[in-house]
């Protein structure tokens, strides 16, 4: 049975650690949920700054974050890791020698325990993205969404950060295009990253009678289906910044 779980982990965080070549010179991500016990939490903090604290954290091509979800409806997981990154080449030789290593194997049989099954997975590109690409920003809104005509809704979405009101808009927005995650998986996600939950109710309340808003609102709403929000808080995060990993160049 334990054998089991560690080759669970092996499957779910090689995928999370490893990115589609797909994805060409895009920033990419994965997500990996976690059901962990609160009394674990920083267990699982433990685990991963073992694993990033030498060699491999040092030369992690990326961004390893691991997030504490806030409010995700029924879904019992508890966590999840994202990985974000920009080259394919530089993160498949990464791997290949993480994998083979001690430190690897010491993290697999750890987690198995701290949470015996690895929960939902998917994997996305950024399309574009707007704002200060800051580790500051540790709250996330996720709004899932299956779009008909993506150009449509990145073109709405540049006018709006190019408006007035939007020009004023704090933190930072990422729209990815989601290329893998289940039958049931949206297409889309717009994940916006605020320093905390009172800049991100106060800027919501701001925009709510901007007519430029308005217009970006119904467009959305008009070339796509939303299936609803997630929020999540950053707990702690490993190798590069925000900006060196998810940035477009």
């Amino acid at each position: 049975m334990f054998m089991k779980r560690c080759l669970k982990w092996v499957a779910a965080l090689a995928v999370g650690l490893s990115f589609s070549l797909s994805a060409l010179a895009a920033p990419s991500w994965n997500a990996t949920g976690l059901t962990v016990a609160a009394t674990d939490a920083s267990k699982v903090v433990a685990a991963f700054d073992t694993l990033f604290s030498g060699k491999f954290g040092r030369e992690l091509p990326g961004r390893v974050v691991l997030r504490a979800n806030i409010a995700d409806g029924p879904n019992p997981e508890t966590h999840s890791v994202l990985v974000l990154g920009q080259s394919v080449a530089e993160r498949e030789a990464f791997q290949a020698e993480l994998y083979a290593s001690p430190e690897w194997a010491q993290f697999l049989e750890t987690m198995a325990t701290l949470s015996p099954s690895p929960g939902s997975t998917s994997r996305g590109t950024i399309l574009w993205n707007t704002g200060d690409l800051s580790d500051k920003d540790v709250v996330w809104i996720n709004h899932f969404l299956t779009v008909s005509e993506p150009a449509v809704l990145l073109n709405a979405m540049q006018t709006y950060s190019a408006s007035d009101m939007g020009q004023q808009a704090p933190g930072q927005l990422h729209l990815s295009a989601v290329y893998a995650g289940g039958p049931t998986a949206p297409s889309h996600i717009i994940s916006i990253g605020y320093e905390s939950e009172a800049e991100m109710a106060a800027w919501a309340q701001k925009q709510q009678a901007d007519p430029a808003y308005r217009v970006l609102v119904d467009t959305m709403l008009s070339v796509a289906t939303y299936h609803g929000a997630t929020m999540s808080r950053d707990g702690k995060a490993w190798g590069k910044s925000a900006k060196d990993a998810a940035s477009m160049k």
